[in-house]
């Protein structure tokens, strides 16, 4: 008699045998932090990962590559509090076009790491216009909080051609608004507050405080 195989006593023959894994998708930990905000204050970032608990198995959904097992985050995004800048002096007190110069700045909540401070025409306001005769960082030996010391006096900090200049300051940790204009003022708010974002000293128009 023929079998058609169509009926479960017509296999009858034991070939081998085989089992099938439940179906488990891939189970990934909570996000922990892996690295800390990079700022206290001004807007920074955090880097966060997560692991693979249990690999998939049984067809489910797999595990991701590395890259989405970490993730970086906005964090810390009120603004530091806002640097006073009462005086800036040159040194020497005379500067001479062509010759290196050191400039020092005197106030509170200053940032050595990363305040600046930059030279404009003295005919216009600081962070208004993109001429500028040149600038410096501010994180030379013996900078802190209330004292900066911008340029390192041998080749940093000079002028090409006589003339007055205006002393025009970044405060890097501070929020900057985005007048109408184009040009910037400062603000104690939030960086994530519309209208506000943290620019750094990318641009002229960040050097917004003129010291006396």
């Amino acid at each position: 008699q023929s079998r058609t195989c169509k009926l479960p006593e017509h296999f009858t023959v034991k070939v081998g045998a085989m089992k099938v894994a439940p179906r488990h998708d891939c189970e990934l930990s909570d996000w922990w932090v892996a690295q800390p905000c990079s700022r206290a204050c001004g807007g920074g970032e955090v880097v966060q990962r997560r692991a693979i608990r249990a690999q998939a198995a049984g067809g489910g959904t797999p595990c991701p590559g590395t890259e989405a097992l970490f993730r970086t985050l906005q964090c810390n995004m009120k603004a530091c509090p806002l640097a006073r800048v009462d005086i800036a002096r040159t040194e020497p007190k005379l500067v001479r076009a062509g010759l290196a110069f050191v400039i020092h700045v005197e106030g509170d909540n200053l940032n050595p790491s990363e305040d600046r401070i930059l030279l404009v025409p003295a005919s216009v306001q600081c962070g208004s216009t993109n001429t500028h005769a040149g600038g410096a960082a501010c994180s030379q030996p013996g900078s802190d909080a209330s004292h900066l010391i911008c340029g390192d006096g041998r080749q940093s900090m000079w002028v090409q051609k006589a003339g007055s200049y205006r002393i025009c300051f970044c405060d890097a940790s501070s929020a900057l608004i985005r007048n109408h204009e184009g040009s910037g003022s400062i603000s104690s708010g939030s960086f994530d507050a519309v209208g506000v974002a943290g620019s750094g000293c990318a641009g002229p128009q960040a050097y917004v405080q003129a010291p006396m």
